[in-house]
């Protein structure tokens, strides 16, 4: 039988049992935890107003937006809440 290993929570830590641990053992970040935390810190200056200025489309068009290369024809999908019964 293979048991799970004990461990407490740090002080503070107030993480759910649901939520993914992305702490290394030892305290120090993990990769996942630096990235996230670069990517936390990268988008954390970002306004609401900037946020909104974003093109709906910038993923499927990123060359377009990119590099001005012209728009790709895309699937159009309807999210649930605005489908027509």
């Amino acid at each position: 039988m293979m048991m799970e290993p004990e461990t407490t929570p740090a002080e503070g830590d107030n993480r759910g049992e649901s939520e993914v641990d992305i702490f290394g053992r030892d305290g120090k970040p993990t990769p996942l935890q630096w990235l996230i935390q670069q990517i936390d810190e990268i988008f954390a200056d970002v306004t609401e107003e900037e946020w909104a200025e974003w093109p709906e489309d910038a993923s499927e068009q990123l060359d377009h937006y990119l590099y001005g290369s012209p728009k790709r024809e895309t699937r159009k999908f309807r999210s649930d809440a605005t489908r027509t019964r």
